[in-house]
């Protein structure tokens, strides 16, 4: 494998990692915010707008 495509494939690899890390980031984040959003409403009752 020649360095061309060493840096092809190295790139492609990088960028489904990081594809991959922002989803689970997204999911991760969702739940804590539902998390948090429930336990506010406990506290502190419904939002009002």
């Amino acid at each position: 494998m020649d360095t061309s495509q060493l840096l092809l494939w190295g790139g492609a690899a990088v960028m489904a990692a990081s594809v991959l890390a922002g989803l689970a980031a997204a999911v991760i984040l969702r739940l804590t915010g539902k998390r948090l959003r429930r336990r506010l409403e406990e506290e502190f009752g419904k939002r009002r707008h």
